[in-house]
């Protein structure tokens, strides 16, 4: 769990960081826990700040979550609305008005 946070914190050089910390632990941590301290504090106000957005978004998506049929509704509207579908319908409206003009 440490040792992912300190990847995280420390990219690519996160493998360098856990090795130097097994190496000489207290010049290490010397280092590296008021990086962490930051780190922890600048996460901490993120979160804060994107809690409303991430409870307005949870709210929007609420009821969407509910809809089990929301996705194959929105399939048969793409598929209702496409181009050959609606081409279609136009000819056979025509073809009934010609019929019904012609009789």
């Amino acid at each position: 769990s440490h040792v992912r946070v300190i990847k995280l914190l420390y990219g690519e050089n996160g493998g360098e960081v856990v090795e130097a910390i097994r190496r000489d632990p207290e010049s290490a941590l010397r280092v590296l826990l008021p990086r962490v301290r930051n780190k922890e504090i600048e996460w901490r106000q993120t979160r804060r700040d994107m809690a409303p957005i991430w409870r307005d978004v949870y709210a929007d998506n609420y009821y969407k979550a509910l809809n089990r049929r929301a996705v194959t509704l929105k399939q048969e509207d793409r598929r209702a609305s496409s181009a050959r579908v609606l081409l279609s319908q136009v000819r056979a409206k025509a073809a009934a008005g010609l019929v019904e003009q012609g009789g």
